[in-house]
């Protein structure tokens, strides 16, 4: 048996073997692809993958069902977060289908979105896209607030944004 410290192959001995199997045609273009696509997700931060704060939709802490049912219909998105006042004061992170769930019973409430949001995952902007996979898998969600080195809040990240790193 050869011991394991002896066994490690660099990345570029593997994109080798990738780019041989690509022409020998064992591996197809595309596969060749996802493959290298995959190579360079490992190398991202979450910086580079999330989405600025100047393209984030919040829901006022405030909001009637009425308002953030608009809110989630005008932005097509799921899942967005509750703040007070601007993204600086992320309280939660609010999904749809909870809002829907509390439904018409609790229409005129000014703050059904504080009472149906969940807590807020706030992570460093310096996290690399597969740790923040794992955190994501360990904490069973799958929306994040990234913050800056001075604390604040510059942008979201969602799985989404994982698998269009990957995927495109």
């Amino acid at each position: 048996l050869i011991p394991a410290e002896k066994q490690s192959i660099t990345e570029e001995e593997l994109k080798s073997l990738i780019d041989v199997g690509e022409n020998e045609g064992t591996l197809e273009t595309s596969e060749k692809k996802l493959l290298y696509k995959i190579f360079k997700f490992t190398d991202l931060k979450v910086h580079d993958i999330m989405r600025h704060k100047s393209h984030v939709h919040f829901v006022p802490e405030d909001a009637d069902y009425d308002r953030i049912a608009r809110i989630f219909a005008e932005t097509g998105y799921s899942r967005l977060p509750v703040c007070r006042g601007s993204f600086e004061n992320v309280l939660g992170v609010l999904y749809y289908k909870n809002v829907l769930i509390a439904g018409r019973s609790q229409k005129n409430n000014s703050r059904l979105a504080v009472k149906c949001m969940k807590p807020a995952l706030f992570i460093p902007e310096t996290l690399t896209a597969t740790e923040l996979l794992q955190k994501f898998r360990s904490e069973n969600v799958n929306f994040a607030v990234a913050v800056d080195e001075n604390g604040s809040n510059i942008g979201i990240v969602t799985m989404d944004d994982i698998m269009r790193a990957v995927f495109g």
